[in-house]
Formats: C-alpha cells, structure tokens, sequence
C-alpha cells in the first residue's frame, strides 16, 4: 500500500500469522510483515465484530503511524458525503485533513 493510497469496502477477516498480517477488505488483500509498524495500528484498532462492514485502511506518510484504519458508522451516508479513494489515486495532506475532521466519520485513531 502506497502513502494516501486506502481501501475502503467491506470488512472480510483479519489474520496473522508468525510472519505476516493480513487484512481482507472486499476482495483485496492487504498484506504486511507481523511485527511492522504498518501492521501494528490495524491490528490494535480493527475489531473482529466489524466483519460485514464497511472499514477503511489509509497509508500514510507518518513513519509512526503509516497505516490508519477507520470504520464507517451507521449514520455515515458514504455515497453523498465522503470522499473516496480508489486504488492507486494519491490525495494532498490538505483533503485528507478535511476528512481526518469530519465528525461523521470513527476514524479509530487511538492506538
């Protein structure tokens, strides 16, 4: 996963292994060494409840915290009010703040 690059569907599984992390959204696979601070964040915030749901997992360009996970809540209406990235689309540190702010969204920052 390249910076500012982030999936975003349904929440599928979360597994690690001895060697590697893996988190399933929709039919993508992301894909990290167990013991790398990229799969350090998402596996202490994704919750094994969240399965069927919408969850997004952003990189970043923070060394210490260059992954960040974030789930869609209930109220969240993500055809009309958020801005999506597809893969391989980079964003400005700018229009991911204004998304980082909005209060419609759980963003689940805390480590």
């Amino acid at each position: 996963m390249r910076r500012w690059e982030e999936i975003v569907g349904v929440f599928q599984a979360l597994e690690k292994g001895d060697l590697e992390a893996c988190i399933v959204i929709g039919n993508l696979r992301a894909v990290f060494p167990a013991d790398s601070p990229e799969a350090k964040t998402p596996l202490k915030t994704i919750k094994e409840d969240w399965i069927g749901q919408k969850i997004g997992l952003l990189g970043t360009d923070n060394p210490e915290k260059p992954a960040i996970t974030r789930h869609f809540n209930e109220n969240t209406d993500s055809n009309q009010n958020l801005i999506h990235l597809q893969k391989n689309v980079r964003m400005n540190p700018r229009s991911f703040e204004q998304i980082r702010q909005d209060p419609r969204i759980d963003h689940n920052l805390e480590e």
